[in-house]
């Protein structure tokens, strides 16, 4: 009987088993149905959210640019020429005269033209971060090709071609009042084939502002020489109607790695004048690694013309540094007595301001009449210069019927200088006769102080005159260790000095040993 209900007992515990096991199975079947639709449902609404997310952003944030066409700029632009689109723009094929004068682009956006030809149309930033990249410009119409109001705009890579029209102020670019502006490898062609007596002719303007940067830029001008107008403030760009650049009250300016090209093309009466650089009321200026060429071949032997190729008034802390600056004409007259005194060819004029450092620089001036590589005056206040490592070439003529009449490798009107390490070799087309102003470096014009300069391991040959060193005032002034020659005398002879100077240790590469005293 026992092993018997051990038997059912067995048998009743198997069933239960597997009644339970099947109830098992089945709930869990039910569950995952419910679990999977529920999922399916929650997925579906997640790409729904996703989906309309998606497409907000879309509408908020998108930057693809417009491609504008002679043909449809209206629908980007309205009547008065202003942008009514924020997308970037691509600009296409030929775009002639309109109506509105430039396109006026009044948002920030980046403007692509590179293949693209503006006839006589520009361009207004007036929107701050714009970036104007790559368009060919013809123009031979009045006011400015490209104008710049606001700040942080970038202007590169464009091919400016213009003529500037008659009896019309005229600029490629104007910087109006904006500050951190970059113009960046542009290639400008300028040509002004009339006098304009009574308008502004500059290839690149800039004015107030600061942070500037003008760079990589190839320019080409072909510019008339023009009256200054006395009319005007003094010191001012707006004396000088006619340059190649001008930068007025423009701090932290830049001026790098251009090259900057001249050339007259018509001459006015009067003072027919003409720079190639000039920088006003512009503290912290920088003007380093350019190219810079001025010639005249219109003005003839015996007229005369005032050419400047970097010509600096009032400019605290300004850095002139290895630039390469070529300056011929063949205005003024070999005849003394003749024109000289008037008319001048300078490298570099300066006319008050302090901590001034030229630097590096090869500069070579030729003409037939007054001429200086350097040219400095504490006119507009007190000066302090630092002249060092300059190679200075300087070919013109001069007598003694003018102070004016003046060949020199730098004339210094200063209060202080420290000149070092130059060589400086000056060259006098005329007859020398003693008592002519030729000189290597000389303080020998009307100054409002006695100078304190310190000249010291220069290299300096004076062709066709007598002084290396002509100092007509001094206080406190030293001349040792020069390497001096001319055709009268070498070493510490070659110095004239009056007033208070040290002068020992100057040599002539003809003699040996130094303190040599030679008369030739």
């Amino acid at each position: 009987m026992r092993f018997n209900y051990k038997i059912f007992g067995l048998v009743m515990f198997v069933m239960l088993i597997c009644c339970v096991s099947a109830a098992s199975a089945t709930d869990v079947d039910n569950i995952t149905v419910t679990d999977d639709t529920d999922v399916i449902e929650i997925d579906e609404a997640v790409n729904s959210v996703d989906d309309v997310e998606l497409e907000e952003v879309d509408e908020i944030v998108s930057t693809e640019p417009v491609t504008v066409t002679d043909e449809n700029y209206g629908d980007y632009f309205d009547a008065d020429g202003y942008m009514t689109t924020t997308s970037d723009l691509t600009f296409t094929g030929n775009f002639t005269s309109k109506s509105f004068g430039n396109f006026k682009i009044n948002n920030a956006v980046t403007i692509t033209a590179g293949e693209a030809t503006f006839n006589n149309v520009g361009f207004d930033l007036l929107s701050r971060n714009i970036i104007l990249d790559g368009a060919n410009f013809l123009y031979d119409t009045n006011d400015a090709r490209i104008y710049v109001y606001e700040d942080d705009d970038i202007v590169q890579n464009l091919n400016i071609n213009v003529v500037a029209p008659e009896d019309e102020d005229y600029y490629g670019i104007f910087v109006d009042g904006a500050s951190n502006v970059q113009i960046l490898n542009n290639v400008i062609t300028y040509t002004c084939n009339y006098l304009n007596t009574e308008n502004y002719n500059h290839v690149i303007r800039v004015v107030g502002g600061n942070n500037v940067t003008v760079s990589r830029n190839n320019i080409t001008a072909y510019l008339p020489l023009k009256n200054v107008d006395f009319y005007q403030p003094y010191p001012s760009i707006y004396t000088d109607l006619v340059a190649g650049v001008a930068v007025q009250s423009s701090s932290n300016f830049t001026f790098t790695y251009n090259r900057l090209e001249v050339n007259v093309s018509d001459t006015d009466y009067g003072y027919p004048t003409l720079d190639a650089l000039i920088i006003v009321d512009s503290e912290n200026a920088y003007i380093a690694h350019n190219n810079i060429t001025e010639i005249d071949p219109i003005t003839p032997e015996g007229d005369n013309n005032y050419l400047y190729a970097i010509d600096v008034y009032a400019c605290n802390h300004i850095t002139i540094d290895d630039n390469t600056i070529r300056l011929e004409s063949k205005g003024g007259s070999i005849i003394p007595g003749t024109n000289n005194g008037t008319g001048t060819a300078y490298g570099i004029q300066l006319t008050g301001q302090h901590n001034v450092t030229i630097s590096n620089n090869n500069i070579h001036t030729s003409n037939n009449g007054p001429n200086a590589g350097i040219y400095s005056q504490n006119f507009n206040g007190p000066t302090n210069l630092t002249i060092i490592n300059n190679t200075i070439y300087s070919e013109g003529s001069a007598d003694s019927s003018h102070s004016w009449s003046l060949v020199t490798g730098m004339e210094l009107q200063d209060n202080e200088a420290y000149i070092a390490g130059n060589t400086i070799t000056v060259y006098n087309k005329a007859t020398y006769s003693p008592g002519d102003n030729v000189y290597g470096i000389s303080f020998s014009q009307a100054g409002t102080a006695y100078p304190k300069f310190t000249i010291t391991e220069n290299t300096v040959n004076v062709i066709n005159g007598m002084w290396a060193i002509y100092l007509q005032y001094s206080s406190g002034a030293s001349a040792n260790n020069n390497s001096l020659i001319t055709d009268y005398y070498c070493g510490n002879a070659a110095v004239y000095y009056n007033g208070d100077i040290q002068i020992s240790g100057n040599y002539c590469p003809n003699c040996n040993g130094v303190n040599c005293n030679c008369t030739h």
